[in-house]
């Protein structure tokens, strides 16, 4: 896989987590319902065309059934321009 530069402003703020089309998600000790908010709020507003984002769901063993079953819509068919990893 790519490791990118290293040097640039995208791979640094990939690199801190800090950039403005991913959404890094991990959990304390498990997933919580609440965490995912943020996810539908985002996956309410329709993107530009050609514009991406993604979610990076961390650790994704640790999704209880509660959390797993919220999702699975999102994740079986997002809406255009959303990709989860």
């Amino acid at each position: 896989p790519h490791k990118g530069c290293g040097s640039c402003i995208t791979c640094r703020q990939l690199a801190d987590q800090q950039h403005h089309c991913v959404m890094w998600l991990a959990p304390e000790k498990t997933y919580t319902i609440a965490q995912f908010d943020p996810v539908f709020e985002k996956l309410a507003l329709s993107l530009e065309p050609n514009q991406t984002f993604f979610f990076v769901i961390q650790y994704a063993d640790f999704l209880p059934a509660a959390c797993a079953n919220r999702l699975l819509k999102s994740l079986e068919e997002p809406p255009t321009g959303y990709h989860f990893i």
